[in-house]
């Protein structure tokens, strides 16, 4: 929220209804590797590391996915770079309300990095997920 006002100038914010907010729970079918965000407008990348299973072992999953949160104005979009495919997606409104971005790749995808362009006025997280478990995903 932004206010310009003189400083004489009083002013009041009432909360007349509580209004419910869905939720975004991320499950265990999910491995999380790389958090990464910013505010205003430019681009922030990443690399992604190779996902690893419970048991250790790195994997390449069929299904990525970009779980992301904003406030603000603004817009923008994000780009993953696997082997062999790119995956991408654009940014809604800025609400607060966290989102989740899935991607189903043919085959088994390494994601190598991701990047993020954004524009406006915003606050902005994100997290990469690599599926862990297809059947649920």
């Amino acid at each position: 929220m932004k206010v310009t006002a003189d400083a004489d100038t009083a002013w009041y914010i009432e909360i007349s209804q509580a209004i419910a907010q869905p939720t975004l729970t991320i499950g265990s079918e999910w491995v999380q590797d790389i958090g990464i965000g910013g505010n205003g407008s430019g681009s922030s990348s990443g690399n992604v590391l190779a996902p690893t299973q419970p048991n250790g072992k790195t994997f390449q999953p069929k299904t990525w996915a970009v779980a992301f949160v904003c406030v603000g104005t603004g817009n923008g979009h994000f780009e993953l770079t696997p082997t062999p495919v790119t995956g991408n997606g654009s940014i809604p409104p800025c609400d607060g309300q966290p989102r989740l971005f899935i991607m189903h790749y043919n085959g088994p995808a390494l994601v190598e990095k991701i990047v993020f362009l954004m524009h406006g006025d915003i606050i902005w997280n994100a997290q990469v997920l690599a599926c862990a478990d297809e059947r649920k995903c």
